[in-house]
């Protein structure tokens, strides 16, 4: 193996465990924030997690407005329609709360006010010259990772393929991995958005832009998947397993910020874009079939992997 550099860039404050939903408090009391938008869907704002938030955010004195018209396959349509500078004038806090299409949107959306180059071509990140609304990102799936990336999918409508947005300034200040806002998930969504959290340490643990940074993140990720994934699909109230399919999303979400996905992804986002079908089960149909083609040259990685996840006996 060749020396090289390497690197990542993290999240500043990550907040994990059962009822973290509360440090909403804490975080908007941090920024002395007097307003704060939330980035989601129709369907969100119905439930108890974003009763919890609002209710937790208005404590401090703080108002709150949610910008929810976003579909599950969001592209830059989807981001004008988004972007309300009479609403995100003088936002203190944007909160992405939701899966993958929701913190992805949130992404793009806290940093347009201070770049807006930016708007005019959300295709070009070099037009992000300085630094967006402090953000929190708040996954209700495990599976994307998006709340520890700083890639953002949206779909060109133009070429109808689906594009990654890269940017540092993408990478969310704060992070909350609270199991409660993932158990009323339906079970197909748990499923295939588990699998995709799967895919992202595969393909990252076998990259060629694999480090040390990702390799330890991916090795943990794809055990806990292992563990808990069959679980959690069995067993949908297991908090503890719902925390640790939430942990391997975020493993591998970092795993993605230090190295990079492969031919699954590569291949999954034509699916998705042509025939309409959720990221996650287009993951989970193409992910044996690639790893069954590429196993001959991918085989040493394959067989590390397998013991240092403890998948098979060392012995």
């Amino acid at each position: 193996m060749k020396l090289k550099q390497f690197e990542i860039t993290l999240n500043r404050k990550i907040y994990a465990g059962n009822h973290s939903l509360s440090k909403i408090y804490d975080i908007v009391k941090e920024l002395d924030c007097k307003k704060v938008v939330v980035i989601t869907d129709k369907n969100l704002i119905k439930t108890k997690s974003y009763e919890i938030m609002r209710d937790l955010v208005n404590r401090c004195g703080a108002s709150i407005h949610a910008l929810c018209d976003i579909e599950a396959e969001p592209s830059e349509v989807t981001i004008s329609t988004l972007y309300q500078p009479d609403i995100l004038d003088s936002c203190d806090l944007i909160i992405g709360f939701g899966g993958g299409s929701c913190i992805d949107c949130a992404k793009i959306i806290s940093v347009l006010p201070n770049n807006p180059d930016f708007f005019e071509n959300i295709w070009d990140t070099s037009l992000i010259t300085k630094d967006g609304i402090p953000t929190l990102m708040i996954p209700t799936t495990a599976g994307t990772g998006a709340e520890a990336t700083p890639n953002s999918i949206l779909l060109n409508t133009k070429t109808n393929i689906k594009t990654g947005v890269i940017s540092t300034k993408f990478i969310a200040d704060y992070v909350i991995i609270d199991p409660q806002v993932t158990v009323s998930l339906p079970q197909n969504l748990t499923v295939s958005t588990g699998f995709d959290a799967l895919a992202h340490s595969i393909e990252c643990y076998i990259s060629k832009k694999a480090t040390p940074f990702s390799d330890l993140y991916a090795e943990k990720s794809i055990q806990l998947v292992f563990e808990n994934l069959e679980l959690v699909a069995k067993e949908p109230d297991n908090l503890i397993a719902r925390e640790n399919m939430l942990l391997a999303s975020y493993y591998g979400g970092v795993s993605i910020a230090a190295s990079s996905t492969t031919a699954v992804h590569a291949m999954a986002y034509p699916l998705s874009s042509m025939f309409h079908m959720s990221h996650g089960l287009s993951i989970a149909v193409l992910l044996p079939y690639v790893m069954e083609y590429i196993h001959e040259g991918c085989s040493p990685l394959f067989e590390q992997l397998s013991y240092r996840t403890k998948l098979v006996d060392d012995n």
